[in-house]
């Protein structure tokens, strides 16, 4: 992908987010904050045998917004297990030193749309956050 396309991605998920709004019928729920900036975000799930919904709400940036949304089209589908195991390799492909591989980007599909974030640490920050909340959701 281009990064204009990776920008329009953003651009669509923020404006557009998918998942907004905490499930009344949640099984599980999380919390995750960067106190620094003032960004914090509440993650529900309901997961029976995989994760079937996803609901959130977040104070901060369009890129936080942005993150929620393409984090819950990801992980919608899998196991709580395997949601978390994709967290700590998304950390890992945001955070790493080197530049992300063309197996990386096609692993996470528009979630490597988040990659040139990686490249401002303010906003790695922020964009963790509903990764993080995943994390810490207790299955």
């Amino acid at each position: 992908m281009t990064p204009e396309i990776y920008q329009e991605i953003l651009l669509e998920h923020s404006k557009h987010p998918r998942g907004e709004g905490l499930l009344a019928d949640a099984t599980h729920r999380a919390e995750a904050e960067n106190p620094e900036l003032g960004d914090a975000v509440t993650l529900t799930l309901r997961v029976g045998s995989t994760i079937e919904a996803v609901g959130w709400e977040a104070k901060g940036s369009a890129v936080l917004r942005a993150s929620c949304s393409l984090m819950g089209e990801f992980v919608r589908g899998k196991t709580l297990a395997q949601a978390q195991e994709e967290a700590m390799r998304f950390r890992a492909f945001l955070t790493g030193t080197q530049e992300p591989d063309a197996a990386s980007l096609d692993f996470f599909a528009d979630v490597a749309a988040l990659s040139g974030i990686r490249h401002l640490p303010a906003r790695v920050k922020c964009t963790m956050l509903p990764w993080r909340a995943l994390l810490a959701v207790e299955g």
